[in-house]
């Protein structure tokens, strides 16, 4: 079921109020611009009206997405984005992927001490926030957000020594999954990940050098220890020995690179592979070839 499921009710009678919209072709648009302005005034029920007053289901569910991402832009409390997001039904898990990595990507602009403590302070918060809202989606909700944080914790020599030693414990699995993607075009992708999660200095590509198919990784179903990426959508093997996940995060971003030749020869350097995955990933990094 939908992570928020349970909060959806909470607009089954909200009336439909398309205020100052006046019907009309335009009036869609309307709808999304004054929803995001109500909703970046803490106005939930004023956003839930004018997004019910859209005709078009696929619309009513996208207005509340997008006024959930205004009131978080705005600095509400995540609670007010929380809220709307239980209205986007269908597309509940992706508003909440977008709140949690929008709070994960103000992280960029901090020192990486300053990162650091904002992450297990954030992280914190979130577990409070969702333990008292919906609990059962708290889990997915937390790791969505390590997940994106993390990506931000990597500069371009690598993980600062202070993001190590203070970093929550939960947060190690998601730097290994971003150091993974960070090294999967180069030459030994193996050294520089095991330097990286040592604390050492290595030359990286930009972030946003590697394409990526975003398509492997096994399901929510799956019973194998695993990781959300991101979304909750799709997630990586895991392992709880460190040095054995680092290899399944490296070895699974080698496998969902997105380029004309697979790095199957990078991929048979792994040591820590069982066959059974060795034999699953080569079969995921030929496909598309």
């Amino acid at each position: 079921p939908p992570p928020l499921a349970g909060l959806r009710s909470r607009w089954a009678d909200q009336p439909a109020d398309a205020g100052g919209c006046p019907a009309g072709p335009d009036q869609s648009r309307c709808l999304f611009a004054a929803a995001a302005t109500a909703a970046a005034a803490g106005d939930t029920a004023t956003a839930a009206g004018r997004c019910r007053a859209q005709t078009a289901p696929v619309s009513r569910e996208d207005c509340f997405f997008r006024a959930a991402e205004a009131a978080l832009q705005a600095d509400q409390p995540l609670a007010v984005s929380v809220a709307l997001c239980a209205g986007a039904t269908q597309f509940q898990g992706e508003c909440l992927s977008h709140l949690h990595a929008a709070r994960a990507d103000r992280l960029g602009a901090l020192s990486p001490a300053a990162a650091v403590a904002a992450t297990a302070a954030e992280l914190a918060a979130l577990e409070r926030f969702w333990a008292e809202t919906a609990p059962d989606a708290a889990p997915l909700a937390t790791a969505q957000y390590l997940y994106s944080a993390a990506g931000q914790l990597i500069g371009e020599t690598g993980i600062a020594p202070v993001v190590w030693a203070q970093a929550p414990a939960a947060l190690a699995p998601h730097l290994r999954t971003h150091i993974g993607r960070r090294v999967a075009t180069l030459d030994d992708p193996w050294s520089a990940a095991r330097s990286l999660a040592a604390g050492q200095p290595v030359a990286l590509p930009p972030a946003d050098s590697a394409a990526f198919r975003f398509t492997v990784g096994v399901g929510a179903d799956d019973r194998r220890p695993k990781l959300a990426l991101g979304s909750g959508t799709r997630y990586r093997l895991a392992d709880p020995e460190p040095a054995r996940d680092l290899e399944l995060a490296v070895a699974q971003a080698l496998a969902d690179l997105d380029r004309a030749e697979p790095r199957t020869a990078a991929l048979d350097q792994a040591t820590r592979l069982r066959p059974g995955e060795r034999r699953w990933l080569h079969q995921l990094a030929r496909r598309r070839h």
